[in-house]
């Protein structure tokens, strides 16, 4: 019986060493509810697993795990929103150059106000104790001084997947050929032309990177952290290099194919809920009643439905009125009142709708979507068509991929009209191609023998266990631009071909004038030799 007592107290210190909860901290300081509802979806699932988080973000979720303690970034949208007073027309018609400056600046801003907010430094000088840093990472690297100044390891998580600022973190060589920039609005499969602009972009990103992007971030690293920090502040470069594992919300499907390396993991669809919430009554009545067919509206969160401008809304009402003859029900995301007596009785607008639950319902039959990473991935998911109208470069990246995969049809925004509208929903509606295309698409994304969540939990219990995951870094992290590049190496190879080319032309030319000098010789001795003859 002792024996017994013996073992079980055993197993149960066992299991209480396997699975001790860890303390993380994670700054989010992004101002977009998109990137804070990704974030949550994976704090959710490290909370269930029993580790304590503590996040600081620009929003809190009224109802969180109570495994998450949520600090506030108050005044962090106030002050982007008044950073910026750039129309949605202007934000659109930015140039690649203006685009990168606007990120690599709005990243700059936003981090800095996080890290001059008093909320912010009371947990720096706070001596609370952490096992793991996690930051949302856009633009923004300067938030490595923190587990450097906590001696933890550090997890990035990148929102948007692949780009240049993860690919120096692991040391990700990307081909242009291959892979279309975020910028851009290519597929995967490019023409030589769409090639050439590719390459152009990735390297125009390659040189802001490195010229305007560092030396903004190195000044906000010495601005936040020099005085903290004992001893030299390393170079950013360097933390950046030391970074252990990098979480990309991407998928093969959504994007490109891509060759990563061990600590750089794609966990694209963690924001898919392994359980569906309850539907409420009245909604689900709606749709179970619409057996002719849902269409589900959402233009996402950065740009509202209800800052459309009237042509536009306009349109979008006359097409959706248009369908009560059909017996088709709209399910509208609308963020305002405004349009109560503006449409029929079949378009139901509401400022928020459980997209989730609406896109697994059997009567939807279409989704009209900006062709946001996230809106496709759910869509795929739950084996939907779409109709993308890409507002933004990134959507057009993702709905040119969508359109080309079959489920998806892409209209453009600046000259679409009522009929090429009207055209789409039919189109999805009656080509039961579109259906099928989706549904092919949802058995390959769901075809992965764990989930997201799953994966993503794994890998951080495994960065904290093994302190860091430093086995999964390549050694690339460790050489300098010019090891990495060969460019050393070229070099040397360069310095011995142009020391064998003098060699050898030393040679030749000694070798030249010895033997002209030898007939020379000759021939002085024959016309001596000559000479006496004749005398």
């Amino acid at each position: 019986m002792e024996l017994k007592k013996i073992l079980l107290l055993f197993f149960i210190g066992l299991n209480f060493s396997l699975f001790q909860c860890e303390r993380i901290l994670a700054v989010w300081p992004v101002v977009s509810r998109t990137h804070f509802s990704l974030g949550m979806s994976f704090f959710e699932a490290l909370a269930e697993k029993g580790h304590e988080i503590t996040l600081i973000s620009p929003y809190v979720q009224k109802v969180a795990h109570e495994n998450i303690k949520m600090i506030k970034l108050n005044g962090a949208t106030e002050a982007v929103m008044q950073r910026s007073q750039m129309t949605f027309k202007e934000l659109r018609n930015l140039s690649v150059i203006e685009q990168l400056n606007e990120k690599i600046d709005l990243g700059a801003f936003m981090v800095d106000f996080a890290l001059e907010h008093e909320n912010m430094k009371n947990i720096l000088k706070s001596g609370e104790k952490f096992d793991l840093f996690i930051y949302d990472a856009f633009y923004n690297d300067v938030l490595l001084g923190i587990p450097h100044f906590m001696k933890i390891p550090v997890i990035a998580f990148n929102s948007i997947g692949q780009n240049q600022q993860t690919n120096e973190m692991t040391r990700t060589a990307i081909n242009p050929a291959t892979i279309p920039n975020i910028l851009l609005e290519f597929n995967n499969e490019m023409d030589f032309f769409e090639r050439i602009r590719n390459t152009a972009v990735t390297l125009t990103e390659l040189y802001y990177y490195h010229f305007n992007y560092l030396p903004k971030q190195t000044e906000l690293l010495k601005k936040h952290f020099d005085e903290m920090v004992l001893g030299k502040l390393p170079n950013l470069i360097d933390l950046i290099h030391n970074v252990n594992l990098v979480f990309l919300n991407s998928h093969p499907l959504m994007q490109s194919a891509q060759i990563l390396p061990p600590n750089c993991i794609e966990i694209g669809g963690i924001q898919v809920k392994a359980k569906l919430d309850e539907v409420h009554p009245d909604l689900d009545a709606m749709m179970n009643r619409a057996k002719f067919g849902i269409v589900y509206v959402s233009l996402g969160g950065h740009f509202r439905s209800a800052d459309l401008p009237e042509e536009k809304l306009d349109m979008f009402i006359n097409v959706f009125t248009a369908l009560k003859a059909l017996d088709i029900v709209v399910l509208w995301k609308f963020e305002t009142i405004e349009l109560k007596e503006r449409h029929a009785h079949n378009v139901v607008v509401g400022p928020w709708m459980p997209q989730q639950e609406i896109l697994n319902h059997k009567n939807l039959r279409a989704f009209i979507t900006h062709g946001g990473l996230l809106s496709l991935m759910e869509a795929v998911q739950y084996g939907k068509p779409v109709i993308g109208i890409p507002l933004l470069n990134d959507q057009q990246r993702n709905m040119a991929q969508a359109e080309k995969q079959g489920y998806g049809i892409k209209l453009d925004y600046d000259n679409m009209s009522e009929d090429m509208l009207r055209e789409a929903i039919d189109a999805v509606f009656n080509d039961t191609s579109y259906k099928a295309n989706a549904e092919r698409m949802s058995e390959y994304f769901k075809g992965s023998p764990i989930m997201a969540t799953d994966k993503a939990t794994w890998y951080v219990e495994h960065v904290i266990k093994t302190n860091g995951a430093k086995h999964l870094q390549t050694t690339a992290t460790k050489l300098s631009f010019w090891q990495v590049h060969l460019i050393d190496q070229l070099l040397v190879v360069a310095l011995v071909i142009v020391f064998i080319i003098t060699v050898l032309s030393s040679t030749v030319k000694y070798l030249r004038e010895k033997f002209q000098k030898r007939a020379k010789s000759n021939i002085k001795a024959s016309v001596r030799k000559s000479k006496f003859k004749s005398n």
